[in-house]
């Protein structure tokens, strides 16, 4: 048989745009539902510490379900209220539940150089030189220990601080 015999086949064709609008709606349908996933995942985590009042706080240490993070977050309201002190205990409390909370190891030494207890601030100063001297650098650029500064034996802490963390 030769081509010419054959029956001719037409090829179908589908017109573009319903394909392209169709497509586009899934897509956007798509991206919709990311979306939404994304803000309600965002308002769960609203309910957490981070956004809790002082009160709610202290609810959940109370209740015993406290952890890391509540305590953390609690200090942070006392620090933010003045109240160094406890905020001192439950940055404490924080890092006995989660010792790599660096955030909180900072904030600790940030509450113990305005309390003015300087003994337990040198202590707090000389471990963490030994364990994490950039982090006690950063401690010491803060404006909260200038005051602390002054004496001579923070100003030598201060400047081993410096030359391990530049090792």
């Amino acid at each position: 048989m030769n081509e010419s015999s054959r029956p001719q086949q037409s090829m179908v064709r589908y017109r573009r745009l319903p394909a392209a609008l169709t497509l586009g709606v899934v897509f956007a349908c798509g991206g919709l539902l990311i979306l939404l996933h994304a803000r309600s995942a965002h308002a769960a985590g609203a309910a957490g510490p981070a956004h809790w009042s002082l009160e709610q706080l202290e609810v959940a240490i109370g209740s015993g379900s406290a952890d890391s993070q509540t305590w953390y977050y609690y200090g942070q309201r006392l620090l933010e209220q003045k109240r160094y002190t406890g905020a001192v205990a439950a940055y404490k409390k924080s890092l006995d539940a989660d010792p790599t909370n660096h955030e909180a190891r900072f904030r600790c030494g940030l509450a113990l150089a305005q309390c003015g207890a300087d003994d337990e601030l040198y202590a707090f100063l000389k471990d963490l030189v030994l364990s994490d001297p950039k982090l006690a650098e950063d401690v010491f650029d803060a404006p909260e220990c200038h005051q602390p500064l002054a004496d001579a034996r923070f100003k030598s802490l201060a400047q081993e601080a410096h030359l391990q963390a530049m090792d």
